[in-house]
């Protein structure tokens, strides 16, 4: 999935970003723009509370990212 100005994915990931999920929970972003890569690995069937988890991964890794500059 590629992110563009128009999605809202992440929080605050820019456009140009891309991401991936797999079955058992595990997911990649790429944001070029903030040169990062981001791994979120589970090996657990999909729960419920998953993309809330993986939200505030996102949101508290962006955060680090501002609190840096």
């Amino acid at each position: 999935m590629i992110i563009t100005p128009g999605s809202h994915y992440g929080d605050q990931a820019t456009p140009g970003s891309y991401k991936w999920g797999g079955m058992y929970c595990s997911e990649f972003t790429i944001d070029p723009q903030e040169e990062l890569i981001m791994l979120f690995y589970t090996n657990v069937h999909p729960i419920p509370q998953y993309s809330e988890i993986v939200r505030k991964f996102r949101v508290m890794t962006y955060a680090a990212l501002m609190d840096g500059k």
